[in-house]
């Protein structure tokens, strides 16, 4: 996976930069799952890495959601 790439337009270097995104962040993207990660090509640094950060979120709490809500429950109750 490739983070940061180099394309040449017009004889300029534009760099781009991959970002892990979260499906609900495209307004124009008709996926019917919204919960689902696809790669985003931005042409900022910062927002990539805004955008990745916010995806591996994502990630892990698709992977680990049973888990959280479980411990949120026994979290909860009162001590006997």
């Amino acid at each position: 996976f490739t983070f940061e790439a180099s394309h040449k337009v017009t004889g300029v270097v534009v760099k781009q930069y991959q970002a892990l995104v979260p499906t609900k962040a495209f307004a124009d993207l008709e996926a019917k799952d919204e919960s689902g990660i696809v790669i985003q090509t931005f042409n900022d640094q910062a927002e990539a890495i805004k955008q990745h950060r916010e995806g591996i979120i994502r990630l892990v709490h698709m992977q680990l959601g049973d888990l959280v809500r479980q411990l949120k429950k026994q979290i909860s109750k009162p001590l006997a």
